[in-house]
């Protein structure tokens, strides 16, 4: 039996006692292309490690817009997916259906219109299917970022009889708790009515992540040119201040309120306090298109709208949150599992931004250790 762990008010980021991984990690990797029944093709990393025999998968499900190597590949000499290689895991990478498909202003995308969070699920099931195939190994595990912790729960509830399955390691998911957090749910909800009538009014696709690229461009090209966007410290951000705005108070940006704070934790007279603003650059300029009924079904989760079985959600469960990202909210879910009757659940909480847990270097490294 796990149990609870709560981690808070760590003096996070000095890490003396780090054990350094090699940056040289041996793996071969492949890449394919695979159809799914929605009509368009996901793609599928099978990263193996070349010096140890690898007897279990760990298939990582990334967040809203973003691809394998984006979300879990970033950078490319300090990475999540080379901790799980490290461990003796082959990695599946999975790149969702919209992070293969570049924006085009002439394009008509109805053909997204039913790509929320269940085919999402689905498209997992279909990557990990072919993923014990092409390997031949049947055991995995799932580790999901954001979006891809809800993907990584609701498919562990959805294929609760899949004895292959030994555990999800779920980064940043949380819901609204509605003993005290009424009139956030509230808005919630309302916010997922919008995205649908958007959907209905044959608005597809989200751009923000689209977007958040333009602007990390602007400040690379020219960061002290003028943003336009006006700042509560007087005058308008440069650009290169309003990318650093746009990653630290991510809360204060429309639409993105369910941060506690934002992305990454930092200020904006010292800079971000884990994540390098070279990996901050790297990200941002990476991101892309995304469902609308994507952004529907994510409010409706925070809402406690999404029809979920907590009792159904069998495996070992570790929950991390980051105080920054979606905190607390964490703690809701550790509960609803907790009352189902699933007594192998961890919690921790830890401090730093939504994305830190990610791309936060040496500070990431030492919560990774928690998901051996």
């Amino acid at each position: 039996m796990i149990t609870m762990l709560m981690v808070s008010t760590i003096p996070f980021p000095v890490f003396a006692d780090i054990e350094q991984e090699s940056s040289e990690t041996v793996y071969s990797e492949d890449f394919f292309q695979i159809n799914t029944k929605f009509g368009y093709p996901i793609g599928v990393h099978i990263l193996s490690p070349s010096n140890m025999n690898s007897k279990k998968l760990m298939v990582l499900v990334s967040g809203t817009g973003l691809d394998f190597k984006t979300n879990f590949f970033t950078p490319e000499d300090q990475n999540l997916a080379l901790f799980y290689i490290q461990q003796g895991y082959t990695v599946v990478g999975i790149d969702n259906a919209e992070t293969l498909i570049d924006f085009d202003p002439a394009t008509d995308y109805a053909f997204m219109d039913n790509w929320g969070i269940d085919s999402h699920v689905a498209n997992t099931k279909t990557a990990v299917k072919f993923a014990q195939k092409q390997t031949g190994i049947k055991d995995y595990e799932i580790t999901g970022h954001s979006l891809g912790s809800i993907v990584a729960l609701l498919y562990s509830e959805k294929y609760n009889d899949d004895e292959r399955l030994k555990a999800i390691y779920l980064l940043e998911i949380g819901q609204f708790n509605p003993e005290t957090e009424a009139e956030r749910i509230q808005m919630a909800i309302e916010s997922s009515i919008a995205a649908e009538n958007a959907i209905e009014a044959g608005s597809y696709v989200d751009f923000e992540l689209l977007g958040f690229a333009q602007i990390t461009l602007n400040a690379i090209i020219f960061p002290t040119g003028d943003s336009k966007i006006p700042s509560p410290y007087g005058g308008n951000f440069t650009n290169e201040e309003f990318v650093y705005f746009a990653a630290i108070y991510t809360n204060m940006l429309p639409g993105n309120w369910q941060f506690n704070q934002g992305l990454f934790a930092g200020n904006l007279f010292s800079g971000l306090y884990y994540t390098s603003s070279d990996v901050l650059y790297q990200v941002g300029l990476n991101g892309g298109i995304y469902p609308m009924a994507i952004e529907r079904d994510l409010y409706l989760w925070l809402a406690g709208k999404y029809k979920i079985n907590f009792k159904s959600v069998k495996v070992p469960v570790v929950i991390v949150n980051a105080e920054g990202g979606l905190g607390n909210k964490g703690e809701y879910i550790f509960n609803k599992l907790k009352s189902a009757g699933n007594e192998d659940v961890q919690y921790i909480l830890v401090p730093g931004g939504h994305a830190d847990i990610i791309y936060g270097g040496e500070y990431a490294q030492e919560i990774w250790k928690c998901l051996k």
